[in-house]
């Protein structure tokens, strides 16, 4: 919900500056500066020696006041541009010459009329009158048939009426072309995005069941008994006992064949939800998006990361990367507490899969010691499964407390996102001792 939004409102952020670009684009288009200049023929023009192109020798002489912009002074011809020359500011009552050379290749044999006029961003300069001429143009020379080389090439926007020159783009074109081609962009994905919508499968956590637990109850007396025992209690990677003087826990490890820790085991959904007496609360179940899901699982399999020998910056390193995760599922999980619901406890729960013959399930029994801080291995063990099919599935579980007797609401909500991306970085880099 919450992408949703932020993409609706970065789709119409887009759409507002994209038409501001435009609109500011077409007005700076259509303003008319001072200037008056006067276009003068020095010369009829003609063709040039190697009779490949067209010539004209034009004076400019400035008859307003002093103009401060670079204008072009361009070549038409019946089969559109042919080039265009930058003419700086011409100074007041002065004449500047310029030559004006332009290819012929594409022009027909015949009578031709020829234009010249001032422009500023595709638009004449001020009112300044265009030159128009009109020159016999003789077969062309066998020499002459390459491939003309233009320096304009002008392209109109029939609604818009503009004319840019796409080789010689002006600031303020780059501008509006900018704005133009975001607009359509945004235009364009538009209804890709509304598609991808329509079409995307809601998350879903899935109901397989890990491949102990349809185990038959064992001798309760016996030591396969015991150990079945101690696997319902394993939730998770932690040790989540109090620590105390001879304290027992055990935890659950997913291993790979090699026992590597999560090696070959992807994660496939992320489920939070508060629970009472009766378990999970319907209202409050969330499904954590695929992008989250992606994130963490990379996360989990960076052996780069996990394998640092600096600890302190290892840990650093992974807080800094689950806390918008965490962030995230939070945001998600709070818009379905109530005032009158944030009092119940909250589970994390981490489903995984795993093929069979690759992974491992591993039960660990730990004792803490009598000065009640370490805790030790008692015993390790692989449980009896039934495997029916080629994948194995297994669920991690962590509870959370929910708003505390002394904590405010507001409180709760900022302390959730710290404790979701706590228990996030305990699940990839588990710090009970071994």
């Amino acid at each position: 919900m919450v992408f949703r939004r932020f993409s609706q409102l970065f789709l119409l952020l887009g759409l507002m500056l994209g038409l501001s670009l435009i609109a500011v684009s077409v007005q700076a288009q259509t303003q008319t500066p001072a200037p008056r200049y006067r276009l003068t023929f020095i010369d009829g023009g003609g063709i040039t020696q190697d009779q490949c192109n067209v010539r004209f020798s034009v004076g400019i002489n400035n008859s307003g006041s002093v103009p401060t912009e670079t204008v072009q002074l361009v070549l038409n011809s019946p089969v559109g541009v042919l080039t265009a020359v930058d003419v700086p500011p011409v100074n007041t009552d002065a004449t500047v010459l310029f030559e004006v050379i332009g290819s012929r290749q594409l022009i027909p044999e015949g009578a031709q009329l020829f234009t010249l006029s001032v422009q500023l961003d595709g638009r004449t300069y001020g009112d300044t009158p265009a030159l128009q001429q009109n020159l016999t143009i003789p077969a062309l020379p066998t020499a002459c048939t390459n491939t003309p080389i233009s320096n304009s090439f002008p392209v109109v926007i029939p609604f818009l009426n503009i004319k840019i020159d796409l080789l010689n783009p002006t600031v303020d074109e780059m501008a509006f072309l900018g704005g133009l081609i975001a607009a359509l962009l945004l235009i364009l994905l538009l209804p890709l995005m509304v598609l991808r919508r329509l079409t995307r499968r809601p998350p879903t956590f899935g109901g397989q069941l890990p491949p102990y637990a349809t185990t038959p109850p064992l001798d309760p007396n016996s030591e396969a008994g015991v150990r079945q025992s101690w696997q319902l209690a394993a939730q998770n990677n932690l040790i989540s006992v109090n620590p105390s003087p001879q304290a027992m826990a055990s935890v659950k490890m997913l291993t790979g064949a090699d026992g590597q820790y999560l090696d070959g085991w992807d994660l496939t959904a992320i489920r939070l939800s508060q629970y009472d007496q009766y378990g999970r609360v319907t209202r409050s179940v969330t499904l954590a998006d695929a992008g989250v899901i992606r994130a963490l699982n990379r996360l989990a399999h960076n052996q780069k990361l996990l394998e640092m020998p600096d600890l302190e910056k290892r840990a650093t390193q992974i807080e800094k990367k689950v806390t918008p995760l965490g962030r995230k599922l939070a945001d998600a999980l709070g818009k379905r507490i109530t005032a009158r619901s944030a009092v119940l406890p909250i589970a994390l729960d981490l489903r995984f899969r795993g093929e069979h013959g690759e992974v491992k399930i591993i039960f660990q029994l730990y004792r803490c010691g009598s000065d009640s801080r370490t805790w030790g291995e008692v015993q390790s063990w692989e449980p009896e499964m039934v495997v029916t099919t080629g994948m194995i599935y297994e669920m991690y579980t962590y509870t959370l407390h929910g708003q505390t007797q002394n904590e405010s609401l507001k409180d709760f909500k900022r302390r959730l996102p710290l404790e979701i991306s706590r228990m996030l970085g305990e699940f990839i880099a588990p710090s009970h001792a071994g």
